[in-house]
Formats: structure tokens, sequence, C-alpha cells
């Protein structure tokens, strides 16, 4: 086979492709205006939607419920369970920094680093 026949096959066929990937995109696009095409609300939907809002209304002038006995009690819990991943990360830095200090103060013979009382 000649190579313009090659290139002749190939050309064809990434045409074809093209032509396949195109179509692909239509229908996606299609798919996508109709399932997020906006209609205009019916008398229920409105009816509901304002049924929903006034029970949020009298639910937030409710006294608020008392909390569980299985929350934790102590006043800095919260934020303790908020931030416990930044306080590991912070003692995890120290020791490195720690730990660096203290094998350059060996290697190097720093004599005010071995006078630390962690290193003694």
């Amino acid at each position: 086979m000649s190579r313009r026949r090659k290139d002749k096959k190939k050309r064809k066929a990434l045409k074809e492709d093209q032509q396949t990937y195109f179509e692909s995109v239509d229908a996606a696009e299609s798919e996508v205006e109709e399932s997020f095409s906006v209609a205009e609300p019916d008398e229920t939907e409105i009816e509901q939607f304002a049924g929903n809002l006034a029970l949020e209304e009298i639910q937030e002038n409710e006294e608020p419920a008392l909390e569980s006995d299985t929350e934790s009690q102590i006043p800095g819990d919260r934020w303790l369970s908020r931030n416990r991943e930044n306080l590991l990360l912070g003692i995890l830095v120290l020791y490195v920094l720690l730990l660096g200090l203290g094998t350059a103060g060996e290697l190097f013979e720093i004599e005010w680093v071995l006078n630390l009382p962690i290193f003694k």
C-alpha cells in the first residue's frame, strides 16, 4: 500500500473520530440543557415553598433544645476538636526543631545548646 493511501485512510479515520466526538458533545449539551432548564413554577410549588418558609420561621422562634448528654460539657472541647490537627502539627514541628537543635549541638559541639536544660 502506498504512503498516500495510508495518509488518506488516517485522515478519513480522523474525520470519523471527530464526527463521533462532536455528536457526543452535542448529545451531552442537550442533556445538560434539558436537566437545567427553568420552567415557570406551578402554584402548588409556590405554596409548598411558602409553607416550608413558614415552618422555618416557626422553628426559629421556638426555644432551642437542650444539649444532649452525649455532647461534651467541657467549655474548651469544641475549640480543641476543631483545632486538634493544627495543635498536633505544631507539636510535631516543635519536636523536629528541638531534635535538629540538639543534633546540631552534638555534631558541632555548640556549648550553649548543650547547656540548655532540655538537653541535660
